[in-house]
């Protein structure tokens, strides 16, 4: 429940913060030219997004992962569906906030972050590795010692059935 209210919330400062912009670009600029930017980029940007989201959908489907990683494709389409839906609201911060998901480099920038210290797979070894990043004062800090090993035995179940 209290996850719908801050929703909500976050909804109703949305919509307050559009109109302000809004209404801040009207004084500025008069009515028909903000309508017509307001227009022209949720035009454009829903265009352009859902073209990219497409492309981007048919080549994980496709198996096609010259371009990156399948979690990276599906993180790229579901930014440029995402990105195509704040164009078409209708508002310059949402416009702002869907054109810059259309920049590849925004999209690395938040790949890298949501992802950082996660499990990844990579598409040419099939396998799973961890991403190195740096170490934290807390990790430094184990039960286990410089010298201690731990030993694993590593058994092939592929082939069983």
């Amino acid at each position: 429940m209290q996850v719908l209210v801050a929703i909500f919330l976050f909804l109703v400062c949305l919509a307050g913060l559009e109109l302000f912009t809004i209404s801040l670009l009207v004084r500025r600029f008069n009515f028909i030219p903000t309508l017509i930017l307001i227009l022209v980029t949720g035009i454009i940007g829903a265009i352009v997004a859902r073209k990219n989201a497409k492309v981007a959908l048919k080549n994980l489907l496709k198996g096609d992962f010259r371009s990156g990683p399948p979690q990276r494709q599906m993180f790229d389409a579901v930014a440029f569906f995402i990105a195509a839906a704040l164009l078409i609201i209708p508002g310059i911060i949402t416009d702002v906030a869907g054109l810059f998901l259309l920049f590849p480099w925004t999209r690395s920038a938040l790949y890298k972050k949501i992802t950082r210290g996660k499990m990844t797979m990579h598409s040419t070894s099939g396998g799973f590795s961890e991403q190195v990043r740096p170490k934290t004062k807390r990790e430094h800090s184990s039960s286990l010692g410089a010298d201690d090993v731990i030993d694993v035995e590593a058994v092939d179940v592929t082939d069983e059935k």
